[in-house]
Parts: structure tokens; sequence; C-alpha cells
């Protein structure tokens, strides 16, 4: 392999990279994910797949997989207040363990305190309360633990810092993926 052939062979593992850096931290951070499943618990949905007799190909789509939990407006207002607490924002938070305890005691109590207090105007029954609350804790501990003493920061930025070596490094000096030396 020539000089030529292999800097042109560094630069695209180096653009690759920094595509699989940003694609591994977009999913880290994005909440879409985890708000999507919680709302199509609470909905009595899931995602299943299916192949479309048109085209062949296997598609997601949404399957009822019981009963909802409670109505749109119970749904909506949950959801809402998820959002506004559980996101990239708040992911990258640095907390310490009692910090980070106080947070998710927050969260448990508003919800806990805002469905008891709208369980009847949201169509939810009282038998299904605990059930509710605990698989949406369940869901959002996981995901917030990564704020305790900045673990979340100190992973990406290893993560980071390993494609930015990776996309400067090279034998015979220093180029910019696309420009000779």
């Amino acid at each position: 392999m020539s000089e030529r052939e292999r800097e042109q062979a560094t630069s695209t593992m180096s653009n690759n990279q920094g595509f699989l850096t940003e694609s591994v931290m977009r999913y880290r951070l994005d909440t879409k994910e985890l708000l999507m499943d919680i709302e199509m618990q609470l909905r009595g949905e899931q995602i299943g797949y299916e192949r479309d007799n048109t085209t062949g190909q296997i598609v997601e789509v949404v399957k009822k997989s019981g009963t909802a939990k409670m109505n749109d407006e119970g749904i909506q207002s949950v959801i809402s207040y998820l959002r506004s607490t559980v996101g990239p924002h708040t992911v990258q938070g640095n907390f310490d363990q009692e910090a980070y305890e106080q947070l998710i005691y927050e969260i448990d109590v508003t919800l806990s305190t805002n469905i008891m207090a709208n369980l009847h105007k949201w169509d939810m029954s009282v038998l299904d309360y605990d059930h509710v609350l605990n698989t949406i804790m369940h869901a959002i501990i996981p995901f917030l633990s990564r704020t305790v003493n900045n673990e979340e920061r100190k992973s990406y930025a290893a993560t980071m810092r390993s494609s930015e070596v990776n996309s400067v490094e090279r034998r015979g000096g220093f180029s910019l993926p696309g420009f000779g030396k």
C-alpha cells in the first residue's frame, strides 16, 4: 500500500470514527426512546414487526398489548413532566450520591402526588397506581444514575478524546482529512 493510500485509509477511518462518536453521543443523551417506551406502556402498546405485503420489507408497527393505564390527558401530563426532568441536560449533570437520591425522591414524590390527585380525572384505576409509578421509576432511575460523580461526562470525554487522537495522528506529520501533506 502506498503512502497516499495509507493516508486516505487513515482519513476515512478517522471520519468514520467521528461519525460513530457523534452517533454514540446522540444515543447516550437522547431520551426520546426512554420516554416513548414509558408512553407506550401507559397506552398499552408495544412495537412489533410485520412484513409489508406490498414491498416485502419488515416494518415497525405499533400493536395493542393491553389496556391504557390512563387517558390521553394523563399520559400527556406524565410525559411532559418526565420530558422536563429527564433530558440530555439532566444526564449531563454532576450529582453526588446524596443529590442524585434527592432528585429521584423529588421525581417520585411529584409523580405520585400528581397522579393520585388526578386519578379520576385521568381515568386511572387505583389498582394500577403502584404498577404505573414503579414502571416509570424503574425506567428512569438507571438512566439518571449516569449523573452520579460526573460519570457520564467522564465516559464520553474519553470517547471524544480517543476520536480526536485518531483523527490527527498520522505517520509523517499532521494533515486534515481530505487534504495532502
